[in-house]
């Protein structure tokens, strides 16, 4: 079906009329790698596939699968930033949808693993988005999505400017405090980040996980690196 021309097919069906089967159709063909590039390639699709986000339910869960799909190849994932691809997934982070929420993070933790894709997300205005209040069933994996941008100096650097400690402070003390421990372990290699946690009364929070979570004994090792 790709060998015939089936993507190119697809893209202007959608792009006339969109259904969720064609979407569907663009999906499953994603699976080989060579049809990925392809997508990426067309002009205009990924910016069709991010406006598909904004529509309605099960159209723009569909949409969000296959942006996913797409992200699993790191030229695709370049490709997804270059056409603002992650600003269309982040606005759906704050939906009431909760599978259209799971497939949009999915798809922002695959831009993480690359290089090019933390670059972007750790810009101001994408960590705005990033660090904003959502539903507690998001803020796993916006957790998971900050953990790899403390990955970098610059991405911790950037998460300290937006305000990344006020975010952490409370969910140390919620159901998500593992995930929650575990980037205050990444971002406490920051001296700064450190002391911060340590001034904002992290360090009882981490003790009271401290017998069941390494993420907590990982960020209680870190802190204990600091004079302070």
């Amino acid at each position: 079906l790709f060998k015939l021309g089936l993507v190119t097919a697809l893209l202007k069906l959608i792009e006339a009329q969109p259904a969720v089967g064609a979407v569907a159709a663009l999906l499953n063909l994603c699976a080989l790698d060579d049809c990925k590039a392809a997508v990426c390639r067309a002009s205009g699709a990924l910016r069709l596939l991010s406006s598909l986000l904004f529509g309605g339910s099960p159209l723009n869960q569909v949409a969000a699968m296959t942006l996913s799909s797409l992200a699993e190849k790191d030229s695709c994932a370049c490709a997804l930033t270059d056409s603002n691809c992650d600003l269309a997934l982040l606005h759906c982070l704050s939906s009431d949808d909760g599978l259209l929420v799971a497939k949009s993070s999915e798809a922002l933790l695959k831009l993480t693993l690359v290089p090019v894709g933390r670059s972007v997300l750790w810009q101001e205005e994408r960590l705005k988005q990033l660090l904003a209040p959502k539903r507690p069933e998001t803020q796993r994996q916006q957790l998971m999505i900050l953990q790899h941008l403390a990955e970098d100096a610059k991405g911790r650097r950037a998460l300290m400017k937006a305000g990344v400690l006020h975010f952490i402070r409370p969910l140390l003390d919620s159901s998500e405090a593992n995930e929650a421990a575990a980037l205050a372990w990444n971002m406490s290699i920051e001296e700064v980040f450190a002391e911060d946690l340590c001034h904002a009364g992290g360090v009882p929070l981490l003790l009271a996980h401290a017998g069941h979570s390494y993420q907590a004994l990982g960020a209680l090792l870190q802190m204990s690196l600091r004079n302070e």
